[in-house]
């Protein structure tokens, strides 16, 4: 029951994760509470012992957030966040030749979801918003669908 009202807060929440053109509504509330509930039973069992953790890039099986690597030393964590905002910095410049294609990059990567933000990257302040609208929606889905086509193509080259 746990897991099935989850799953409905879960759409409630975010209903823009469900596809429709997938499947019907009731077997994607099915499909999430399927997950998870077997994410809880396998939680439970890691926590038991029971459960052996079967991932392949898993080198051990951990115990939890034991690791020295793990600082919550606010310096340490500045320098994280510094360095996996270079590392995103160089992939964007890296995979978008176009300078405002990697500003909308950086926009969707950051989660901005104001039209105005990409109206001004885009220069269409002129438009109606409609119009706008309209263009803000067609310019992110081209930079998601360029996205989704370099997560596909990274796990193959490493």
């Amino acid at each position: 029951m746990e897991a099935a009202a989850d799953a409905l807060l879960e759409y409630l929440a975010d209903p823009s994760k469900y596809d429709r053109t997938k499947a019907k509504l009731l077997t994607y509330l099915k499909v999430v509470a399927d997950r998870d509930m077997m994410n809880l039973l396998a939680k439970q069992g890691r926590r038991e012992g029971k459960i052996e953790t079967k991932d392949p890039v898993e080198l051990y099986e951990s115990d939890g957030n034991k690791d020295v690597g793990a600082s919550n030393d606010p310096v340490v964590q500045e320098l994280a966040e510094d360095a996996a905002a270079k590392e995103l910095d160089v992939f964007i410049r890296t995979n978008f030749e176009n300078p405002v294609d990697r500003e909308l990059a950086q926009l969707v990567l950051d989660d901005v979801r104001e039209t105005v933000e990409y109206v001004s990257v885009l220069g269409i302040d002129g438009l109606d918003e409609l119009s706008q609208r309209t263009e803000v929606k067609r310019h992110k889905d081209r930079i998601k669908v360029k996205l989704k086509r370099l997560q596909k193509i990274k796990p193959n080259d490493e």
